[in-house]
């Protein structure tokens, strides 16, 4: 398109609209509405984007303003979904029409869990105060907007913030006095970008597909803008709500809503969600939304196929909504919808717990009681324990013992089994209560194999260990632990014995088939000798849960390396660190092909055994079909405070499930993109090393160069995890200690030129929790002193007193923890040479 057609086009876009006035007020106002993005751009969880949604909140939001007030004008930078509209294009015509006010809407991306309300303002701070961009009134708004959305949505806020204030702290001066954002900062009027929800989060991607949820979002900006002007709220009577299964809180499909003779109906998969899954049961919101509702107080009824009538009593509210959610319970009696074992099963493993997973969760009271297990052919029960999971929609029989090898057995849930409301099990599936669920099932052959071991690290042979390693094997199976005692030994080839600890642990429970199998990590209690080979060994003896015992010793030698690396932690995934310094997967647009519910981190107890008390937990599920398969677990938020060069070697241990999914380091290289390693197989138990040497193990494919094109100035990006339609779909890994490893002598990031001036980083990260780091950096050696000030000017910490430091680049922790929330000033004195940073420690 040339350049002048679009222009052309844009032209049209921003033409004004003259309707019918009830509102007066706003006479001599125009407003140019802004919807963030373009096209299809920021997918949400279940493939409806950001840039689809705010599209129709602002087109909506005109209308209602052309329609029912004597505004003069409204714009919009876009009105379809085929154009695509950059930045500049969009506050260059807001400048160019000289509209008094500019609103850019958003949604705003995060965890699956996290939703809720932000504005954002052009702002900075100077002198201690905060500063609004002129002309004024872009903080004004972001205040009636809050009151509004927090009222309309039914969600939190974290508040409204001058930009630069929230994504760079509270100093008393920010080093630059304009606003962060590109829309507050060069559009030349009062401004405001909105943050409505989160796209990511599974419960509003579903709401922001229905029509009437966007017109909700409009209709509290609408109110908003009144309230800006000092205008009385026009009367929009409007019931609205939402409508769910009493017992799992899910939302409803297809349930009817009547209201003063109107009546809605809810979404349901023919109507809607069919554009976004192939499963009909997937997705859901329940939501009804009714305007135009006269006063008075109302009877709301509310229908759903398989479901009790509801009835609720709600008074219209004149110039606000009317909630009146509705919780419905159901009449279709419980079923059996899964069972582990399978119906005839032949070969049902005999330690294995057994699973029935119901329609509608069961009253323990009266379903313990109702299960039985017994030999088909006669016999007493076997014993165990019933348990339940998932709010009792799960339960779990337990033996106390293994089941007899190669024995038929009958399992029965009777009719006795109820729901807290009394509906009786329908154990046929034909839809009427009152009837058993039985199964027959044939045990596996009992176990006479002895454990064996199936993987390790460091691998037998291998000639450069680390000098102080963990050596891990896996067994195939369950072990019993305590025939491991004093049978893992770690030994020079002349036989003198290593002095340590034996780590016994379970791997392999996580994925859709679950493969337990037991890991043992020895860790030698100081440092082994550089160039020294070593054998590791079990004895014989070790016995699985059946009492098969191996007969043979395992053995393999390995030699370790020089030791001459240093290791610069980049992560010790400690205290808070996962989530100060890591996105979730869901944050990152470049993460897809996954299953969301199934997809997280999460701070893990088993840790490295050289490496603190936790680890970072990354699960997984990958979705089917064709898409690509792609997690990406930002650091630092994608631009960390680390850097390195290309003669160092990333390093991170990882606890592999044996899925065989895929592990790859990110690297931002400042020039041509990210760069990827090559991507590594997680076919292992247990801990392992897994390392990137930048400068000799080459890189693998993704939107970088295949190149370094600043190789001295290398940064950590992401983890990343992919799958390439093998092995379980579901899984998760551990990993711990991320670093780098470098040449001894050589500063962490090459320092700064010889003799250039003192330079001290920005604290990271920041926000501080429990722990963060400012990084010195000296051109030449100098005695350095570093002292941390709250806002008052209190001395509350000091990180270096005189010491003295050589040129290059030195990071200083600050115990982040011991300080109360607020904000604080480091200054660093050196020879001579003063700078100072601020951060914000948070609670």
């Amino acid at each position: 398109m040339t350049r002048a057609l679009t222009l052309g086009l844009l032209a049209l876009l921003f033409l004004p609209t003259t309707h019918a006035q009830q509102v007066t007020g706003l006479d001599g106002w125009e407003l140019f509405l802004d919807p963030g993005h373009s096209q299809t751009e920021n997918q949400g969880i279940y493939g409806y984007s950001e840039a689809e949604k705010v599209l129709r909140v602002s087109l909506a939001l005109r209308d209602m303003l052309l329609d029912r007030t004597d505004i003069d004008t409204v714009y919009t930078s876009r009105t379809s979904d085929t154009q695509s509209v950059s930045l500049s294009q969009r506050t260059d015509r807001a400048n160019a029409l000289g509209a008094d006010f500019f609103h850019s809407i958003h949604s705003n991306a995060g965890a699956p869990g996290t939703n809720n309300v932000l504005m954002l303002y052009g702002g900075w701070r100077q002198n201690g105060q905060t500063v609004e961009k002129t002309p004024e009134g872009g903080a004004r708004m972001g205040d009636e907007y809050v009151d509004a959305q927090v009222e309309a949505m039914r969600l939190p806020t974290i508040g409204n913030y001058a930009d630069r204030t929230f994504y760079q702290g509270f100093p008393d001066n920010h080093d630059n006095q304009f606003p962060y954002l590109f829309v507050n900062r060069t559009s030349a009027m009062a401004s405001v970008l909105s943050e409505s929800g989160f796209h990511t989060n599974p419960r509003q991607n579903t709401l922001n597909m229905n029509a009437d949820w966007k017109r909700l979002e409009a209709q509290s900006f609408y109110w908003g803008i009144l309230d800006w002007h000092g205008v009385p709220r026009s009367t929009h009577r409007i019931a609205t709500g939402i409508v769910t299964d009493a017992e799992s809180g899910r939302p409803i499909n297809g349930a009817t809503v009547t209201v003063d003779g109107q009546t809605y109906t809810t979404d349901t998969y023919e109507s809607l969600f069919y554009r976004y899954s192939d499963d009909p049961d997937e997705l859901a919101n329940g939501f009804y939304y009714l305007e135009d509702v006269s006063a008075g107080t109302h009877t709301v009824t509310v229908e759903a196929e398989g479901y009790a009538t509801a009835t609720a009593e709600v008074t219209m509210r004149d110039t606000t909504f009317t909630f009146a959610d509705v919780a419905l319970v159901s009449t279709v009696p419980p079923v059996v919808v899964d069972a582990r074992p399978e119906a005839g099963e032949d070969g049902f493993p005999i330690t294995d717990p057994i699973r029935l997973t119901l329609s509608r969760p069961l009253d323990p009271a009266t379903a313990g009681p109702a299960f039985s297990l017994v030999p088909t052919a006669g016999g007493d029960p076997v014993a165990g324990e019933v348990t339940f999971e998932r709010n009792g929609f799960e339960l779990v029989f337990t033996p106390d013992a293994a089941l007899e090898p190669r024995t038929d057995y009958t399992l029965t849930l009777s009719a006795s089994a109820t729901t807290q409301n009394g509906s009786p099990l329908d154990g046929d599936g034909d839809g009427t209560g009152g009837d058993d669920f039985v199964l027959t099932f044939i045990s596996s052959f009992p176990d006479v194999a002895a454990p064996r071991l199936v993987s390790g690290d460091p691998a037998p042979n291998a000639r450069d260990a680390e000098i102080r390693p963990v050596v891990t094997v896996a067994f195939d199976e369950v072990v019993v632990p305590e025939t491991l005692d004093g049978r893992v030994t770690l030994e020079t080839l002349g036989g003198e014995a290593v002095p340590g600890e034996a780590i016994v642990s379970l791997a392999g429970v996580v994925g859709e088939t679950p493969s337990p199998r037991t890991t043992v990590s020895f860790v030698p209690d100081a440092d082994l000798a550089p160039g020294t080979s070593y054998r590791f060994a079990i004895e014989p003896g070790v016995e699985d849960r059946f009492g098969n015992a191996s007969a043979a010793r395992y053995a393999f030698t390995f030699g370790t390396g020089d030791g001459a690396l240093v290791d610069v932690l980049l992560d010790d995934f400690e205290g808070t660190s996962i989530a100060d310094d890591w996105w979730v997967p869901q944050q990152s647009g470049s993460t897809s092909g996954i299953v969301t519910d199934s997809t997280s981190v999460s701070a893990s107890p088993l840790a490295y055994p050289l490496g603190g008390e936790t680890s970072m937990r990354i699960d997984f599920g990958w979705a089917e079909g064709g898409d690509a398969k792609l997690i990406r677990e930002c650091f630092g938020g994608c631009s960390p405070g680390h850097s390195f060069t290309e003669e160092a070697t990333l390093r991170a241990r990882v606890y592999g499930d044996g899925t065989g999914v895929l592990f790859r380091f990110a690297v931002d290289d400042g020039t041509s993109g990210i760069e990827v390693s090559p991507w590594t197989a997680v076919d292992w138990y247990g801990w392992k090393t897994v390392t990137w040497d930048l400068d000799a193990d080459g890189f693998g494919t993704w939107i970088g160069n295949g190149a370094w094109d600043s190789p001295s100035s290398l940064r950590m990006e992401s983890l990343q995890l992919g799958y390439d339609g093998e092995g379980p779909r579901f899984g998760a890994i551990l990993v711990d200690d991320l670093a780098y490893l470098r040449a001894p002598g050589v500063a962490a990031d090459g320092g700064p030129d010889a003799g250039a001036p003192l330079r001290v980083d920005a604290v990271w990260p920041n926000p501080a929790r429990a722990s963060a780091q400012v990084r010195v950096s000296l051109g030449a050696a100098a005695s350095v002193t570093a002292e941390v000030f709250n806002a008052i000017g209190q001395r509350v910490a000091v990180l270096a007193d005189g010491d003295a430091f050589g040129a290059g680049s030195h990071d200083l922790g600050i115990a982040a923890g011991d300080l109360a929330a607020g904000v604080y000033v480091v200054r660093v004195r050196a020879d001579g040479e003063q700078a100072a940073v601020t951060f914000v420690v948070a609670r």
